[in-house]
């Protein structure tokens, strides 16, 4: 699929809903959730790097994360994929809250201890259509369903629904981060602590299960990084970045790498 298609496909999608919601609002959260996997399926890594000439997928890790961005093209190039990732989520999100969203749920059971409807709040959804944001990031259908680990992208979920989960876990992985320059470590302690810090904030439980679903997903994102750090062959990441896409120049080489992030 390219990212021309992308009007058309919504388009489509909204006149599917038109027919299938009952409800006005429930059909705007649906296609919100339907946008945002969407949106969040723009590759902005092989975008911002192809504008540079260079083909992403082919250097150093061939991620399309900001991580390696960072590591090919520096620490500019890779804030600024960073930022995109970040706010491919971070709009639904905030769109959803903007527009007071929310969903009523019918009761799990006609049982007396289920007398009535659930309502899911804008917060709550708005994490929802983030959430949605870090699937298309992972699995873009513009690249053969294969994309980034979502980490970015997650943190502008978390901004958009749960600011303070989202700095409490920023500044986990920063911590982190300084202190082995290993990504995936802070990454993987970044998602873990979003948990705790939901539950230690008193969000509603649907919120502390959502982020636990979500760490379990980009913990496998990383499973690959989890082996090497096993092994000790987990490469480390500098705050300069650029320097194996120097090298590669100066060589006329492409550098090959394990994939980290």
């Amino acid at each position: 699929m390219r990212i021309s298609d992308l009007g058309s496909r919504i388009s489509d999608l909204v006149n599917g809903l038109a027919a299938m919601s009952g409800s006005s609002e429930t059909g705007v959260v649906m296609l919100i959730l339907i946008a945002a996997y969407f949106l969040g399926a723009v590759p902005f890594g092989v975008l911002i790097a192809r504008a540079r000439g260079v083909d992403i997928t082919k250097v150093g890790s061939g991620n399309i994360g900001a991580t390696n961005v960072h590591r090919a093209l520096g620490w500019k190039a890779g804030l600024v994929v960073m930022a995109l990732d970040a706010s491919k989520s971070l709009i639904p999100a905030l769109a959803v809250k903007a527009l007071g969203l929310s969903l009523i749920l019918p009761p799990p059971t006609s049982s007396p201890l289920h007398p009535s409807s659930f309502i899911l709040p804008p917060s709550d959804i708005a994490l929802l259509a983030g959430f949605f944001a870090v699937i298309g990031h992972c699995a873009s259908p513009f690249l053969g369903f294969k994309g980034g680990k979502g980490i970015a992208t997650m943190l502008g979920a978390a901004l958009g629904a749960t600011p303070l989960v989202a700095v409490g876990g920023l500044l986990v992985f920063i911590a982190l981060f300084l202190v082995t320059s290993y990504v995936s470590v802070a990454s993987i302690a970044a998602v873990l602590s979003a948990i705790l810090f939901a539950y230690l904030l008193r969000y509603d439980p649907p919120v502390i299960a959502a982020y636990s679903l979500v760490a379990l997903f980009i913990i496998y994102k990383h499973r690959l990084n989890i082996r090497r750090l096993l092994r000790g062959e987990e490469p480390k990441t500098s705050l300069k970045g650029g320097e194996k896409r120097q090298e590669a120049q100066q060589k006329g080489q492409t550098v090959a790498e394990p994939p980290s992030e």
